[in-house]
């Protein structure tokens, strides 16, 4: 365990800083993390605030992410729509890893500029803590076991006719500082996507991030499928989802990723089932990640996820 302690510290400290962007959602890691010019679920509020305002019913999502031993991230998200006057949004992110913890808290509200355009803004606690035990050499090296800050968010979401829309999210402006012994602040991202419906259950979506000058570029596609198979449970008006997705990024980052999603509607919840698998490619940092999303939301007519 202190070994492990040890290259954790060395990772957050050293190599990426604390908080590094993994994604949220297995729907959105699916599409290879392009979701900032979708942004029409809970997962909006990791990828950009303004999408929750195109949402008409109030929505909640969690996932589980399994990246190697003992190391675990939670995601949750609650959306509620607020009549003509957009929605706002709360997400909780949770990092688990051997004496050590994450967490981000992020509050949003998206307001409607124009039909079928958003502009959002947002503010993200950011909370860190080691906890080793006596017996680990690097507990003298602290003076303090805890940090925390707080990071600004602005964005903007708007649908080119019926087809095309684009988002854009800056998060993290003031790039708040998270230092325990070592200096760490939590870089900026900036984020711009773009979606465009192929047909009525295709969909496409490319989108380019940065971060610590690191550049990264993303496309992925979903389609949905009318399921027969569940009519002879009486879930006739089921769905499912099949997605792909690519990652490629400056400082060798490659990926692909796939995933499912199982749609159940009904007159008083729908539920949502999200699976992906990421898999690198030639990356030394990189790890398999598997992702479960539980997603539920007031009715809504089916395929408008």
């Amino acid at each position: 365990m202190k070994k492990i302690f040890i290259a954790f510290l060395v990772f957050t400290s050293c190599f990426y800083g604390a908080f590094y962007d993994m994604g949220a959602g297995a729907r959105s890691i699916g599409l290879g993390g392009s979701f900032a010019g979708i942004a029409d679920d809970s997962n909006a509020m990791y990828y950009n605030i303004s999408g929750i305002g195109q949402m008409k019913e109030m929505s909640f999502t969690a996932t589980y992410s399994s990246y190697f031993a003992e190391f675990y991230e939670g995601y949750a998200a609650f959306v509620v729509p607020i009549y003509k006057k957009g929605a706002i949004g709360i997400g909780w992110t949770d990092t688990i890893a051997p004496y050590y913890n994450e967490n981000i808290i992020t509050l949003g509200y998206s307001y409607p500029l124009a039909k079928n355009s958003y502009i959002g803004a947002g503010v993200r606690f950011f909370m860190k803590g080691y906890s080793p035990d006596v017996s680990t050499p690097s507990y003298s090296e602290f003076t303090t076991m805890n940090a925390s800050g707080f990071g600004l968010c602005l964005s903007g979401f708007t649908k080119l006719g019926d087809a095309m829309a684009v988002g854009v999210s800056l998060e993290n402006l003031n790039q708040p500082d998270v230092s325990i012994k070592y200096q760490d602040t939590v870089a900026a991202v900036y984020r711009m996507g773009v979606s465009y419906k192929i047909m009525k259950d295709l969909s496409a979506a490319v989108q380019g991030d940065m971060r610590n000058g690191e550049i990264k570029a993303s496309v992925g596609s979903e389609y949905f499928i009318n399921a027969k198979f569940f009519e002879s449970f009486g879930l006739g008006d089921s769905s499912i989802a099949v997605r792909a997705g690519y990652v490629r990024g400056t400082k060798s980052l490659s990926n692909i990723s796939a995933g499912f999603s199982l749609l159940f509607p009904s007159k008083l919840l729908d539920l949502r089932l999200d699976y992906s698998f990421t898999l690198p490619i030639g990356y030394v940092d990189g790890v398999n990640s598997h992702r479960i999303t539980v997603n539920l939301s007031e009715p809504k007519p089916l395929h408008a996820i």
